[in-house]
């Protein structure tokens, strides 16, 4: 005990001792000696005072302060074991002996290690050597991540006086699992402190593996494709290192790599030899000195390639599906069902889609699909199947319906009949009257044979093209001689002044009678690079000249630059710019090369304009800018499909592959965001697209009938259709339950929260099953990984600490333990974020600072402080008030006592009694 103390609440009150003394001692005193020295009249005198002072310090509030030893004071320490921090477990090591060493016996002190988890090493104690013996016997915790914040929340826990209790962390700040802030606010709520202490790693050689991006186009069996690993380093001098690949447990190739200081991307070529699910494994392996922490050099990824086994064909007339499914049946089950002959085997529902990878429609119109034949809502089916579930969808057209008249109109891809449908929604084209927007670049010759108004009549041609043109096209304009000049790059239409003012700027500076020679390849080059990459299904070249070209059409040699026909050529063929000629008062010898060129090699039109009609050339030109709206459809042709778009669809097929011919097609429009790998001019012939989960093909032809019969019977047309196949089918098992299990999956480093959503009925249940697939994962659990159950069956916990490849199914059961319904996901872990060794350099010291200051202690840098914000005594106050109530009380009542009753005092009771036995024995020798 110290700093005693007597407190007074109303001192002044100390004023009524003098009344109470005055009226207790003066009767008293009153009374002559003789009657005063009798010994009960004493005794009542005194103990009426002393009622009376105790009833005055009672009202006065006297009360006693002082302080008492601390013995309530309380310290655990969390000492970080887990990997980021081994660097510093000396530096670590020391700090925890000072802190012990340091700790003195009114102190309970204990320790805590944790890494993921937390162990109690060393339990709440004031025997200090004891609990660090506990500590270094202790088990260690998983030192693969690091939970403070579970660490924290457990040391909280074990206080059995919060208010005096301390955390002390001993940690580099570098959290991967939980909120550290929260559970420190939630312990200072409590009134604990927390101090902390930084022990940051220093830098290193490193390099790790960030990310890996799988292919994103489908993959078919046996396609080799791209994968882009993200590697960082922090290497200060370019190294090499290997690339070893895995997959399904096999090696599958090693790839040399230069890893250079930063973030890189590396791209690697894998061939997936089958169909199913490909867990692959990506480890790099570099010099000794290039890296120091070896588990962020693995990564684990996955990609899924259903099998595509069964294919559903619906055909409306007998027999249109035959050539389909005898391509398709040679590698597949193909199940063909006449929507007329066979209504009552069609599917009725998603479920039943679903036992089928695609399905193929063959010349089958929306009235087809709605028909009173068809399983009701067959279209919206048919939606949900693509949408929702994945499944593949494909149409093609056939043999066209012939109306009263002879009038022929198409059965499928029909405009009336598709439009506002939601068939249509779910095509990657519309099936509408259209007329695509046009880019035009205007070449005219400036050369010096331009003249006798010819290079007038080229720029009124130029005038008449520009106001053709509509606000959605565009139009540039190129002259030239022996070069080529831009007079204005390729603009929108709606910018038709600046275009306008352009060429009459090229009146007044050319004067109307030009210079140099006649060149035509550098200009259409120019041309063709101009109109390129502009966004329009049309590009067009009008070539306004004397017809008089230096340079001639035909290659001579081998790269004959001098060839203009080259350049028409190649535009063409890579980007399907047509090219028109306009000859002024041309030479007669050159009439034949020149239509050729126009329309042979530029698949446009030749207009010879002799030096009479020059006033005509606007007539001409805005014939060649007549609006083209596409047919509903178009036949008696014969055209050869180009590529446009790449595609899993021309799997096979290089440039020097030449696609077989078709007779015939439907004009529709492409869909924004649709591919389109075969095109004719700017009609798309096979277009594609995601839809939702799934994907949607249309060949906007026939297979099978009368258009493709060359395009069908060629081994490149049946290489197409099965690559149609492969490019349409699931990314993923088809599970008709998508819909009535759905599922969220909430992931942090090791912890997965899975929550099913789902309407349960009475003794329903769901379950989760969490499978490891990779072998080092499935050897480290020996079984399943670990679920629990949060208690409403559809809220699920599991953690996963081993890089793999694992299997989640999800399962709906009734109460007689039926299925009801079942989903399968994926999911794939590589390593700890404890390994992710290119963070913030202040991030780990930032969260301590936080939680020191959310916690109310403080960063300390010697063990000593620890200690220095911890009461060593605590305050006592004790309230004598009843006490002396009590005594008060006895006072009075010992007076009271002693006025009415006579008594003795024990020391006169003692010596009366000893007279009485003296006295006894006295008087017993004379009775003898």
């Amino acid at each position: 005990m110290s700093n005693f103390k007597i407190e007074l609440e109303h001192p002044w009150l100390l004023l009524l001792l003098i009344p109470v003394l005055f009226f207790s001692l003066f009767p008293f005193f009153r009374l002559s000696r003789k009657y005063r020295r009798n010994r009960n009249r004493i005794i009542s005198v005194v103990m009426h005072t002393l009622a009376m002072l105790l009833c005055v310090a009672m009202v006065v509030g006297l009360t006693f302060t002082y302080e008492l030893p601390n013995k309530k004071n309380e310290l655990i320490v969390l000492v970080d074991r887990s990997d980021s921090g081994v660097e510093n477990e000396a530096l670590r090591e020391e700090f925890l002996q000072d802190v012990i060493n340091a700790c003195d016996k009114n102190y309970k002190l204990g320790v805590v290690s944790f890494g993921w988890d937390a162990v109690y090493a060393a339990p709440l104690s004031y025997d200090k050597r004891e609990g660090y013996r506990q500590y270094l016997s202790a088990l260690e915790p998983d030192v693969g991540a690091t939970n403070l914040a579970g660490a924290i929340t457990f040391a909280a826990e074990q206080f059995e006086n919060p208010n005096t209790a301390k955390i002390l962390i001993l940690s580099d700040g570098l959290q991967t699992d939980g909120d550290a802030l929260s559970a420190v606010k939630l312990a200072a709520a409590k009134g604990i402190k927390v101090d902390a202490v930084n022990l940051a790693n220093t830098e290193h050689n490193e390099m790790q593996i960030l990310d890996v991006k799988m292919p994103e186009n489908r993959i078919v069996p046996g396609q080799t494709a791209t994968v882009t690993l993200t590697i960082q380093t922090n290497l200060k001098a370019e190294e090499s290192a290997t690339l070893n690949v895995t997959d399904m447990g096999y090696k599958s190739g090693s790839h040399a790599i230069r890893l250079v200081k930063g973030i890189q991307k590396v791209e690697i070529q894998h061939t997936f030899q089958s169909g199913g699910l490909h867990d692959l494994n990506f480890q790099l392996v570099g010099a000794d000195s290039s890296d120091t922490v070896e588990q962020n050099n693995v990564y684990h990824a996955y990609l899924n390639i259903p099998l595509l086994e069964n294919i559903l064909i619906l055909e409306s007339k007998q027999g249109e599906a035959d050539a389909l499914e005898s391509i398709l049946g040679q590698m597949h089950t193909v199940q063909v069902f006449n929507i007329h002959e066979d209504a009552d085997l069609i599917p009725k529902n998603v479920r039943e889609l679903s036992a089928y990878e695609e399905v193929f429609l063959v010349n089958l119109s929306n009235a087809d699909l709605t028909s009173d034949t068809m399983p009701p809502d067959f279209v919206q089916t048919l939606y949900d199947y693509v949408y929702n579930i994945g499944g593949g969808l494909f149409t093609v057209g056939g043999e066209n319906d012939t109306l009263d008249g002879g009038t022929l109109v198409p059965h499928a891809y029909n405009r009336l009949d598709m439009e506002g449908t939601l068939f249509q929604q779910m095509l990657p084209v519309q099936v509408v009257e259209y007329t695509p927007p046009l880019a035009v670049m205007i070449v005219i010759d400036a050369s010096g044979s331009m003249s006798m108004g010819k290079y007038e009549a080229a720029l009124k041609a130029a005038e008449e093209i520009l106001g053709s043109l509509s606000a959605r096209d565009y139009c540039g304009v190129t002259t030239f001689d022996t070069t080529s000049t831009e007079a204005i790059s390729v603009l929108p239409v709606a910018q038709k002044d600046r275009i306008l003012d352009a060429i009459h700027s090229l009146n007044s500076t050319q004067g109307g009678s030009g210079s140099g020679g006649t060149v035509f390849a550098g200009a259409i080059e120019l041309a063709g690079r101009a109109i390129a990459p502009i966004p329009v299904e049309r590009r067009h070249i009008v070539l306004i000249t004397d017809g008089d070209p230096s340079d001639h059409l035909e290659e001579q040699s081998d790269n004959d630059k001098n060839s203009y026909g080259k350049y028409i050529l190649d535009n063409y063929n890579q980007n399907g710019i047509t090219m028109s000629i306009f000859a002024l008062s041309r030479s007669a010898n050159k009439v034949e090369e020149l239509t050729k060129a126009a329309e042979e090699y530029g698949h446009g039109h030749f207009y010879d304009i002799p030096s009479g009609e020059l006033n005509r050339v606007q007539a001409y030109a805005k014939s060649d800018m007549a609006e083209v709206s596409l047919k509903e459809y178009e036949e008696g042709i014969t055209f050869t499909p180009k590529v446009r778009d790449q595609s899993t669809v021309l799997n096979g097929i290089d440039t020097t592959t030449v696609i077989p011919s078709l007779k015939g097609y439907y004009g529709t429009k492409i869909k924004e965001g649709a591919k389109v790998p075969l095109i004719y001019q700017y009609v798309p012939i096979y277009a594609e697209w995601d839809f939702g989960a799934g994907r949607v093909g249309s060949f906007l032809s026939d297979l099978g009938g009368a258009w493709s019969v060359d395009f069908i019977k060629d081994a490149v047309g049946q290489r197409i259709v099965e690559n149609i196949a492969d490019s349409l089918s699931p990314s993923d098992d088809l599970e008709p339950d998508r819909l009535e299990l759905v599922l969220r999956m909430l992931e942090e480093n090791y912890s997965t929260r899975l929550n099913v959503y789902t309407t349960l009925g009475e003794g329903e249940s769901v379950s989760v099953k969490v499978k490891p697939l990779s072998d080092a994962a499935s050897r480290f659990y020996g079984g399943d990984v670990p679920v629990t159950s949060l208690g409403d069956n559809v809220g699920f916990d599991f953690f996963i600490t081993c890089g793999g490849v694992y299997r989640i199914t999800v399962t709906k059961t009734n109460a007689n333990g039926e299925t009801l319904a079942e989903r399968t996901e994926y999911k794939v872990f590589s390593y700890s974020e404890e390994y992710r060794m290119f963070r913030d350099e202040d991030e780990g010291a930032k969260l301590l600072e936080q939680l020191t200051q959310n916690g109310n202690g403080e960063m300390i840098t010697d063990a000593v402080e620890t200690y220095a914000t911890f009461a060593k005594t605590y305050p006592k106050t004790t309230d004598p008030r009843i006490v002396f109530l009590i005594l008060a009380i006895v006072c009075v009542l010992i007076d009271v006592a002693v006025r009415k009753f006579k008594f003795k005092w024990p020391h006169e009771l003692i010596r009366d009694r000893k007279n009485l036995k003296r006295l006894a024995d006295e008087k017993a020798p004379k009775e003898r």
